[in-house]
């Protein structure tokens, strides 16, 4: 699903008559709308169905709310979950990762895609529990999940984050940081990354996305410690946001994308465009696909931020990695 095109009101024909069997088969049924066309009504569906599933609430059926649509539709024990090429992905494999996770066994983060770390953990947990290791959930591991949910309490993941961060120095010079931007937040992204050199960061950036999750491959290969992807406001109801699914979320990410958003609500800074500068857990494409802490930052201008409020997001940034453990607002 997540090759289908982007859709919006006023758009009609087949691909938006599909649109409305997905949403009817997910329990929200388009009630005002003809079939094959994409009305207010259909806008309105698909913003209670990404508010739902923590998304962007635009009310456009792009790439995320597609494959969001698409995940949806499997549950735990519904299909074989192994490796894959490409990855399985669905709220079946978010569902393992969770159990697993639960019971002590590590799968990284809870991002509903099965790859090497979800298979290792896996693997751990079969030969723990007496089954063929072989790396594939199916009907006998599913039941031995399901049989020791009782004992389920907490995250290994979040806990192994949490000792890595008290673990590393609370020192901002020198990390590594990718900045990524499509080409109408370029002019902000660069801004940014200047800020982040002149603080002493090691930056690099990618400021030509053609799709936001495009940042996950260079990021990792830049050995990155923070990913920040940055965008023209989009979504009214939140400033800054990171990675967040069920009862898992990113201590680092949030940590930073909550500094950044009390640095841009201390400077009343997006108050023109009626942005609350808060920080939410969403779990949009960009910070699902990279596997360091990610945040997105919405600025208040579709062409160039203003210089002070990149520099208040540079400052953010420093004031997450400087604080001495992750926090809630």
């Amino acid at each position: 699903m997540s090759q289908r095109p982007t859709v919006r009101r006023s758009d009609q024909g087949e691909i938006i008559e599909e649109l409305h069997a997905i949403l009817a088969a997910a329990g929200l049924p388009i009630q005002g709308d003809p079939a094959a066309f994409f009305g207010a009504a259909t806008e309105e569906t698909v913003r209670a169905f990404q508010r739902s599933r923590a998304i962007q609430v635009d009310g456009i059926c792009g790439p995320d709310t597609w494959a969001e649509l698409a995940e949806r539709r499997f549950a735990l024990g519904d299909r074989l979950l192994a490796s894959r090429r490409p990855m399985l992905r669905g709220d079946d494999v978010r569902e393992l990762q969770t159990r697993l996770n639960q019971l002590g066994f590590d799968t990284g983060k809870v991002d509903a895609i099965f790859g090497p770390n979800t298979q290792a953990a896996l693997m751990t947990f079969q030969r723990d529990a007496g089954i063929s290791a072989d790396g594939i959930c199916g009907p006998a591991t599913t039941l031995h999940l399901r049989r020791l949910g009782h004992l389920a309490d907490g995250s290994i993941t979040s806990v192994r984050e949490l000792e890595s961060i008290a673990a590393t120095p609370r020192t901002f010079k020198a990390r590594r940081i990718f900045v990524a931007a499509r080409i109408h937040g370029a002019p902000s992204a660069a801004q940014l990354c200047n800020q982040l050199v002149e603080l002493g960061a090691n930056v690099a950036c990618s400021l030509d996305l053609t799709h936001d999750a495009g940042a996950a491959i260079p990021a990792a290969e830049f050995d990155a410690d923070l990913c920040v992807l940055i965008q023209p406001t989009a979504d009214r109801d939140w400033r800054t946001a990171f990675y967040g699914s069920g009862r898992y979320r990113s201590f680092r990410g949030e940590a930073i994308a909550v500094a950044i958003a009390r640095r841009l609500s201390v400077d009343n800074y997006g108050a023109s465009s009626g942005t609350p500068n808060r920080a939410v857990p969403l779990q949009l494409g960009f910070l699902r696909e990279t596997r360091m802490p990610a945040v997105v930052v919405q600025t208040t201008s579709e062409s160039n931020a203003p210089s002070d409020e990149t520099s208040m997001i540079a400052f953010g940034i420093k004031d997450g990695f400087e604080q001495p453990a992750p926090f809630s607002q």
